[in-house]
């Protein structure tokens, strides 16, 4: 159930128009449906196994994209500033940042393209190259590089807008000391 609810405020994330309520049932409904299908199906395992190696497809490149990101920031974001729609800078053009998008699908087919496993084995690794499966390691250098190639301007020219992404960033952690010596402190009186 937890798993669940973790979904169901994924979907509200979205800033989709929908409660709390009503975005749970619309997981439980999805959820149900795949369950059934499992079953008429009757190879769970083999079901499983499947949507893991699908997986694998879209998370080499998300991550790729992910790290690439954070480099060509130094880490630095502004979180209040992730938060606003349509008048932050990391709204980009209608809330897509295109070289995103096009480096993830350019890694989802670069995943394609260099799979040969029992879920889905491209022709240039059976015929033309007869190598293993190189999908997930594809799909990390291809949208990596695509996206350190598109992005890397537009985050550079961000970034000197919002003084290289130094962020005034309030340090809590003297609070945080001061907090838990008193209390270590109280427990010894």
């Amino acid at each position: 159930m937890p798993n669940g609810y973790t979904a169901g405020l994924g979907l509200l994330a979205l800033r989709m128009p929908i409660k709390r309520v009503p975005s749970l049932l619309v997981i439980a409904l999805f959820t149900l449906a795949i369950r059934v299908a499992v079953m008429l199906l009757g190879d769970f395992v083999g079901a499983y196994e499947n949507f893991l190696a699908y997986m694998s497809y879209w998370i080499a490149p998300w991550a790729a994209i992910v790290v690439v990101d954070y480099f060509l920031r130094r880490g630095h974001y502004d979180s209040d500033g992730m938060m606003q729609w349509k008048e932050s800078a990391y709204w980009y053009r209608n809330g897509i940042f295109w070289p995103g998008i096009v480096s993830f699908i350019a890694g989802i087919c670069a995943c394609i393209l260099f799979s040969n496993s029992s879920t889905l084995a491209s022709p240039l690794m059976t015929g033309i190259l007869h190598l293993g499966d190189c999908s997930f390691e594809a799909g990390i250098v291809v949208a990596g590089l695509c996206y350190y190639v598109l992005a890397g301007t537009y985050v550079s020219k961000s970034e000197s807008r919002t003084t290289r992404g130094e962020i005034d960033m309030p340090d809590i952690r003297p609070d945080l000391t001061a907090a838990f010596c008193s209390s270590v402190k109280d427990d010894h009186d």
